[in-house]
């Protein structure tokens, strides 16, 4: 049966291409198409077997894990050890102290005033007295060394006569000052002080009041150039306040009065008056 579906096709073919070029390559896949599916089958076989064989290869050649041997060191009992004898003490050296030195002595004892004196020695002169400690005997010995330690006062204040001067304290006087010799100043001038109090004046509140305000602040310059202690004097608290928050919120800085050369803290006063149309 095989044979003869074949040979049908094998006719078919040279059917279709009678009177044309067999050599072409549609004639010659036609007539070997069953021989290189055969081979297809048998070549997908093959390479599908041995990728399922491929990890039973490789699990034959794996070295299995190897067992970790844990080593305990244990303290070891050791026995039979030499003992050292006991080593004796070296005798101790007895240490003789020296001799005490004889040191010359003079019997300083006031003779007995009595009929009957018991002590008959005589009173010993400077001399002797210089070059030996007193006591209740006459020794001949040893001139002793003696040593005189300066006094505090000797020593800190040499060549002095003993009089005690004393310093008056300094008091620094920190108040402010009304006279200076040179005056406080802004850094950049008064009028440019003058200008930026009046940008930072918030003038909605009195808008309608059609008056002329005026106000006196007076405040303290410091040493480092910033201001403190402002006040205000006018008549009108709410132009009073608005004129002082207006001046706190001015940046800049002042160069300190002077008196001598130093830097002291100045009192300045700023007159400011505002007329509301």
């Amino acid at each position: 049966m095989k044979n003869l579906f074949k040979k049908e096709e094998f006719l078919l073919d040279e059917v279709i291409f009678q009177g044309r070029n067999k050599e072409y390559g549609a004639y010659d896949l036609r007539y070997q198409s069953d021989k290189m599916l055969t081979k297809a089958m048998f070549i997908g076989v093959a390479f599908f077997g041995s990728v399922s064989i491929i990890p039973l290869v490789t699990s034959l050649f794996k070295e299995e894990p190897k067992a970790t041997v844990e080593v305990v060191a244990r303290p070891m009992d050791i026995e039979n050890i030499e003992k050292k004898e006991d080593e004796k003490p070296l005798p101790e050296k007895s240490i003789t102290p020296p001799k005490p030195q004889k040191v010359n002595t003079v019997d300083s004892r006031v003779p007995d005033p009595k009929r009957n004196a018991t002590n008959e020695s005589s009173v010993p002169t400077n001399e002797e007295s210089l070059n030996a400690i007193r006591g209740l005997e006459t020794i001949q010995g040893k001139s002793p060394d003696i040593r005189l330690n300066p006094s505090s006062n000797e020593t800190n204040n040499s060549g002095n006569t003993g009089e005690v001067k004393f310093e008056k304290p300094v008091i620094i006087d920190d108040s402010p000052k009304t006279k200076v010799d040179v005056s406080a100043d802004f850094i950049g001038g008064i009028d440019a002080f003058r200008n930026k109090v009046m940008s930072s004046f918030d003038i909605s509140e009195f808008e309608e009041s059609n008056e002329k305000l005026s106000t006196e602040i007076t405040f303290v310059v410091e040493k480092d150039g910033s201001i403190s202690n402002i006040k205000a004097s006018g008549k009108d608290d709410a132009f009073n306040k608005e004129t002082i928050r207006a001046i706190k919120s001015i940046k800049g800085k002042w160069t300190p009065a002077k008196i001598d050369g130093q830097p002291v803290r100045s009192y300045f006063r700023f007159p400011v008056s505002v007329v509301f149309n």
